[in-house]
């Protein structure tokens, strides 16, 4: 179990990186992860929870919940 979770949390934190690379600054910009990702990032990535919102639902997010 451990080696999944060391994978996972390397897999989240490899995004981050990439998105990094890609102008994303999270001390300027708010993330908004739609449905898929959001269960990894969540449950083994290290973010600013504050700056980060996951929608698990694309359909309320289509709405504006």
């Amino acid at each position: 179990m451990a080696v999944i979770r060391k994978a996972a949390s390397d897999y989240t934190r490899e995004i981050f990186y990439k998105l990094r690379e890609r102008e994303y600054n999270p001390e300027l910009m708010r993330l908004y992860v739609v449905v898929g990702g959001g269960c990894m990032i969540q449950n083994f990535g290290e973010y600013d929870k504050d700056r980060v919102t996951i929608v698990r639902d694309i359909f309320d997010f289509a709405n504006g919940s």
